[in-house]
């Protein structure tokens, strides 16, 4: 129902609330709640008395349009493409999907009402202000998706290179960075399986437009757009994003990171530098040395290298 109003709202024309309620089939006040729901979740919506604008509609991402521009060689490896204008969440959602163990399964969504990140942190992207995508996959076992997390981020900063994008740079383990500031962020959620495989949700959260005020947060983001200088088309990114990130999970199961090390190197944005890593425990202060072959940040402490696995800690400069 709300992609409905959306559509009806993204004309940027005046809407009274009348009209709309005729339209949804719904009275006043159920499309009133709808209509601060939708303020809520960041659209710019201006009233007047019992009218409604939205100021400066987004394009909505379309599910046929994506699907129809995915190329043939990656649709036979897609069991379920799904796209929502408003979700909870496109990687919960995609946990609770079943179907075939041997096909990849696609969320995308405008917004997320409960978006997450690593440690159960928020995922703070107002309505149409980027891409929210999960992936998921099974994989012969847990071992298999060592250092997986890395290397997608290093195929999606190669995609925004192509792109135009420059200055990127990979934070260990799961973020996207440009001048300091927070571009995207990556988490892998996996879960063994009766029959000994593994079941892995991977979710991808990337700014492409961010308005002008944003919540505070422990971290200055940057959008896709401030980097590249003009305005990015949503719908050709996310599938620029399918095309780039679907290769690597179909065949991340034979090649693993390896293929990847060099390119992480060139974009390691803590190499060289004296980090702070944060466990449960402890923090622990040391130079960052780059990663091994299966992902493990490598610190230099008492002129002996140490590994740590990318689960069990969190970086800080």
């Amino acid at each position: 129902m709300l992609n409905s109003l959306l559509q009806q709202l993204a004309d940027g024309k005046i809407h009274s609330l009348q009209q709309l309620a005729l339209f949804l089939q719904k009275t006043p006040s159920q499309v009133q709640e709808m209509l601060n729901a939708l303020q809520t979740y960041g659209l710019p919506l201006q009233q007047s008395a019992d009218d409604y604008q939205w100021l400066v509609p987004t394009v909505l991402l379309e599910r046929a349009q994506l699907w129809t521009a995915l190329s043939p060689m990656i649709r036979q490896h897609i069991q379920l493409l799904q796209v929502f204008a408003v979700i909870d969440s496109t990687s919960r959602h995609l946990h609770a999907q079943t179907g075939d163990p041997h096909k990849i399964a696609i969320c995308l969504a405008d917004y997320q009402t409960d978006g997450y990140g690593r440690q159960g942190k928020s995922w703070i992207s107002p309505f149409g202000s980027g891409i929210c995508l999960s992936f998921k996959q099974r994989y012969p076992s847990v071992s298999h998706l060592i250092g997986l997390n890395l290397a997608v981020a290093v195929v999606i900063v190669r995609a925004l290179q192509q792109q135009g994008a420059t200055g990127l740079r990979i934070k260990w383990p799961n973020d996207i960075l440009w001048g300091g500031r927070k571009l995207a962020g990556i988490l892998l959620e996996s879960r063994p399986l009766p029959t000994g495989h593994c079941e892995m949700v991977l979710g991808i959260g990337l700014n492409v437009c961010l308005p002008s005020s944003l919540p505070i947060i422990d971290q200055s983001p940057v959008d896709l757009q401030t980097i590249m200088g003009h305005a990015v088309d949503r719908q050709h990114l996310a599938i620029t994003l399918i095309e780039t990130i679907t290769p690597l999970l179909l065949g991340y199961a034979q090649t693993g990171l390896s293929p990847l090390l060099a390119d992480w190197q060139t974009f390691d944005l803590l190499a060289g530098q004296q980090v702070t890593l944060t466990t449960p425990q402890t923090q622990i202060q040391g130079l960052a040395c780059g990663i091994d072959a299966q992902g493990a940040l490598l610190l230099e402490i008492n002129h002996q290298r140490q590994r740590y696995v990318y689960g069990d800690v969190s970086v800080r400069l």
